[in-house]
C-alpha cells in the first residue's frame, strides 16, 4: 500500500529554530486531532502559528488528496 502525503509550508516565521522545535517536537507522531488539542492549550507564543500550519495540512489532505481526516497523523515537522 502506498502512503499518501499532504504537505503544508510556512515561510516567514520570525523566531529562532530552537523555539519552533520546542513546539513541534511534541506533536510528531500524534493523530491530527490530538496535535490540535495540544497546540490549542499550549501557552507558547508559536503554538497558534503551528496550529494554523497543521490545519492547513489537514485541509490539503482532505481537499487535494481525498484523505479521511480521522485517520491522519503528523509524520514529521521540518
Amino acid at each position: 500500500m502506498t502512503q499518501k502525503l499532504a504537505v503544508a509550508s510556512l515561510s516567514s516565521v520570525k523566531s529562532s529554530p530552537l523555539k519552533v522545535m520546542r513546539v513541534t517536537k511534541n506533536i510528531c507522531g500524534l493523530k491530527v486531532s490530538e496535535a490540535l488539542k495540544l497546540l490549542q492549550f499550549s501557552k507558547l507564543k508559536l503554538a497558534p502559528i503551528v496550529r494554523a500550519l497543521v490545519d492547513s495540512a489537514m485541509s490539503n489532505a482532505e481537499n487535494n488528496h481525498n484523505m479521511d481526516v480521522d485517520n491522519l497523523y503528523v509524520k514529521d515537522v521540518d
